[in-house]
C-alpha cells in the first residue's frame, strides 16, 4: 500500500532507458557470433584475393626508339623462319609435361558426344571435376613424345616443342591437345619479370620437318594462351580470362594462304617492330583433323610449335594486344562442337548479320585476321560507326521469348556433365525463342542481295561517318587442293585506324552459296562464326591482356564484358543473362540476372575447383548458422585441448 503512494524513483536509484544502440547489439549478438563475423569477412576476402591474382599484369617497356626508320609490319614467313629456328632436338614422354592432355576422337560424331581415347599412359591425364569427357584408356604403352629444342637468331631465342609421332588414317578424325608451361619459359620469366615474343610458327610437319599443308593435315584451332588454358580444367581457369579471346597468338584452319600467295607460308609469323610483352608463363589448347577419306593408307607426322622470345629492350616501342569481336550465335552445350556460339546460317540463301561493340584500349590498328568458314562466308566489313549511322538500327530481328523453354538450358548444362553428350540437335539453336532468334542471319533480298547491301552500307558510312569510317574489308576464298575445295585466308584489306577507348565498333558479315561448293537443295543450314581477330598497338605502350567481346545488333556499352573472367561480376550477369535468353545477349541485363549470377559462378567454378566451392558453401554455412559455428569453435577447442594434453604427456614421460 505504502508502495503505491511512493513517487517514481529519481536520482540514482533511477531506472535508466537501454540505449538503442545496446539493444540493436543484444539482438545482433542473440543471432550472431564471432566465429560468424570471421567466417562471413573470409568470404570477401578469399574472392578479392583470386580477383587481384586474376588482375591485368601489363610492363610498360623502357621505349626508346634509337632508330627512325619507319615500323615493320607483322608478316608471314614460315619457310625461312622454319630454317632459322632450326635445332637438335632432346625428347621426352609427353605424359612428363605440366598438366599433359592428349585425346583421339575417330570421327565427327566421337568428338561431338566427347567419346575418346588417351593417348596417354593410365593416371597421367586429370580429368576436370564433373567433366562431360568419356575418355576411355590407350592399350599400348603411350610412346606419344614431346620434342624440344631452342636455337639462337639476332632477334632472339628460338624455343621450339614438336609432339609426336602421330599416326593417322583420315576420317576427319580428332587429335585434341593440351599442356601448360609451353615453351618451358616459367624459370626464364621469373627470372626476367617480362619478356617480348618476335614470332611464332604453327605447323604439322613430317619426320624430316618438313611442313605438311592443309589438305591433309586441318588446323581446327591452335590458342596458345598467357596463363592456362588446358582441357582439363582447374583453379588456374579461375584467375584467368579464360576460352580464345585470351590467346596470345592462334592459327585456325582458314588462315592458310593460297598456293599463289605462299601457301603455308601462314604458319610462320615475324611480328616485325611490333612484338608481344608477356609476364605470365604460356600454355596451350589444340585440336587438328586428317581430312583424308577414312581408311586411307596410315601416316606418320608430328606437330610443331615455335616461339621467339627475348628480354624487353629499349627499342620495343611498339608492342600489340589482341582485341577479339565477335557476332552472335545459341547457347549450345549438348556437344563439344556447338559449345563456341556457332550459328545456323541458309546455305542457299544471301544473308548478312551485323553486331556492334566498343573497342577496350585506345590504340591503332596493326593487322587484322578474320576467321570464318567459307562454305557458307562470303566477306565482311569493319566500320567505325554505329549501326544507326550505317541504316541498320532496328534491322535485326528482335525475335519471340519464350520462357516456358528456359529450364532447357541449364539443364541441358547439367546433363552433359553429369550423364554425357548427345549427338547435336539441331533444334538446340531455337531454345528459348519461338519464331525468329536475334542472332539468326537477316535475308538480304530486301536490299537486293549482299552485292547491293555492301554498296548502300559504304556509301552510308562515308556520308553518316566519312570517309575514314571504312576500317577493314574482308573478301572470302576457296581453292580446290589435292581434289578437295578448301578455304583459304580471306583477303583482308584494312586502311589506317586511329582509336580512342570506348570508340563503337560495327561489323557485318555476309553469307552464301559457295560458288566451288553449291550446296545441296536439300540442304538447308550450316554452322559458321564471324569473328574479327584486331591486333592493335595500345597508345599506353604495353600489351594488355587479350580481350574477347561476343556482341550483337545492340550497343550494349559496358554490359557486354571484354574478357571471360569468373571474378568478374559482369561477366557473370551477362553469362546469366545468356542462359535466360538462350544465347548471346541483345539486351542489358534483368534484375534476375544480377540474382542468378552467384549461381552462375558456383556452377562454373564447381566444374574447375570443386574444392573451392566447398569452401564457399561451408564459410557461408558457418555465417548464417550461428549452430553450426558454435559446434565448430567447440570442436576446435576440443581437438586444441586433446592437442595441448597430448604435448604435456609426452614432456612428462
Amino acid at each position: 500500500m505504502l508502495a503505491m503512494g511512493l513517487p517514481a524513483k529519481s536520482g540514482p536509484w533511477a531506472e535508466r532507458k537501454e540505449p538503442l544502440s545496446a539493444k540493436a547489439a543484444k539482438v545482433w549478438w542473440s543471432w550472431c557470433s564471432i566465429p560468424q563475423l570471421v567466417a562471413f569477412a573470409v568470404l570477401p576476402c578469399l574472392f578479392a584475393g583470386f580477383s587481384y591474382a586474376a588482375r591485368e599484369r601489363v610492363a610498360a617497356p623502357p621505349c626508346k626508339q634509337d632508330s627512325q626508320s619507319p615500323p615493320v609490319a607483322p608478316f608471314d614467313n614460315a619457310a625461312a623462319l622454319m630454317l632459322e629456328a632450326t635445332c637438335e632436338y632432346t625428347c621426352r614422354p609427353f605424359a612428363s609435361l605440366e598438366r599433359p592432355w592428349a585425346v583421339h576422337y575417330a570421327n565427327n560424331t566421337a568428338y561431338e558426344v566427347y567419346d575418346g581415347e588417351a593417348l596417354l599412359p593410365d593416371g597421367a591425364m586429370r580429368l576436370p571435376f564433373m567433366s562431360p569427357f568419356r575418355i576411355s584408356s590407350k592399350s599400348d604403352d603411350g610412346e606419344l613424345e614431346v620434342c624440344e629444342c631452342t636455337a639462337e637468331s639476332s632477334r632472339g631465342t628460338w624455343h621450339t616443342q614438336r609432339v609426336g609421332p602421330i599416326q593417322s588414317t583420315g576420317g576427319n578424325d580428332w587429335w585434341q591437345f593440351s599442356w601448360d608451361n609451353f615453351a618451358n619459359l616459367r624459370a626464364e620469366l621469373e627470372a626476367s619479370g617480362t619478356m617480348e615474343v618476335t614470332g611464332h610458327i604453327i605447323t604439322p610437319v613430317d619426320a624430316a620437318g618438313n611442313i605438311i599443308p592443309h589438305p591433309p593435315i586441318h588446323i581446327h584451332h591452335v590458342h596458345v594462351v598467357a596463363g592456362s588454358a588446358s582441357f582439363a580444367s582447374s583453379i588456374a581457369e579461375m584467375t584467368a580470362k579464360v576460352g580464345g579471346g585470351n590467346s596470345f597468338f592462334e592459327h585456325h584452319g582458314d588462315w592458310q594462304f593460297p598456293a599463289a600467295e605462299g601457301g603455308v607460308e601462314s604458319l610462320g609469323e615475324d611480328y616485325g617492330s611490333h612484338g608481344k610483352l608477356f609476364v605470365k608463363p604460356f600454355s596451350t589448347n589444340l585440336e587438328l583433323n586428317d581430312m583424308r577419306p577414312s581408311g586411307s593408307p596410315p601416316m606418320t607426322w608430328y606437330f610443331q610449335m615455335s616461339l621467339r622470345v627475348r628480354p624487353v629492350r629499349s627499342d620495343s616501342c611498339s608492342p600489340t594486344s589482341l582485341h577479339v569481336f565477335s557476332g552472335p550465335g545459341p547457347l549450345c552445350m549438348e556437344g563439344q562442337g556447338c559449345t563456341v556460339t556457332t550459328v545456323q546460317v541458309p546455305a542457299a540463301q544471301e544473308t548478312f548479320s551485323y553486331y556492334t561493340s566498343r573497342m577496350p584500349h585506345a590504340g591503332h590498328l596493326v593487322r587484322m585476321k578474320y576467321h570464318g568458314h567459307s562454305y557458307i562466308f562470303r566477306g565482311a566489313l569493319l566500320f567505325r560507326a554505329t549501326p544507326a549511322q550505317l541504316g541498320l538500327e532496328g534491322v535485326a530481328p528482335k525475335g519471340t521469348r519464350d520462357l516456358t523453354a528456359f529450364p532447357m538450358v541449364p539443364l541441358q548444362m547439367l546433363h552433359t556433365l553429369l550423364f554425357g553428350a548427345a549427338p547435336r540437335n539441331p533444334a538446340l539453336a531455337n531454345v528459348g525463342w519461338r519464331g525468329t532468334r536475334p542472332w539468326a542471319s537477316i535475308p538480304t533480298e530486301q536490299f537486293g542481295g549482299n552485292a547491293e547491301l555492301k554498296l548502300r552500307l559504304l556509301r552510308m558510312a562515308r556520308e553518316n561517318a566519312g570517309n575514314d569510317s571504312i576500317v577493314c574489308d574482308v573478301e572470302a576464298r576457296e581453292e580446290e587442293s589435292a581434289g578437295v575445295a578448301v578455304d583459304r585466308a580471306p583477303k583482308v584489306a584494312c586502311s589506317p585506324w586511329r582509336f580512342r577507348e570506348g570508340e563503337q565498333v560495327t561489323g557485318v558479315s555476309f553469307f552464301g552459296p559457295s560458288p566451288m561448293r553449291p550446296p545441296a537443295p536439300s540442304e538447308i543450314a550450316r554452322f559458321t562464326h564471324h569473328v574479327f581477330w584486331i591486333y592493335y598497338a595500345a597508345s599506353d605502350g604495353t600489351t594488355h591482356d587479350n580481350t574477347y567481346r561476343l556482341a550483337g545488333p545492340e550497343d550494349l556499352g559496358d554490359n557486354t564484358p571484354a574478357g571471360f573472367h569468373l571474378f568478374d561480376f559482369r561477366f557473370l550477369t551477362w553469362s546469366a543473362s545468356m542462359v535466360r535468353l538462350g544465347g548471346v545477349p541483345s539486351e542489358p541485363p534483368w534484375l534476375v540476372d544480377y540474382a542468378t549470377a552467384p549461381f552462375i559462378f558456383l556452377m562454373f567454378a564447381s566444374t574447375e575447383a570443386p574444392w573451392f566451392v566447398a569452401v564457399v558453401f561451408l564459410l557461408l554455412i558457418l555465417s548464417f548458422s550461428k549452430t553450426a559455428s558454435s559446434k565448430l569453435v567447440e570442436a576446435m577447442r576440443f581437438l586444441l585441448c586433446k592437442s595441448s594434453s597430448s604435448m604435456g604427456q609426452h614432456e612428462l614421460t
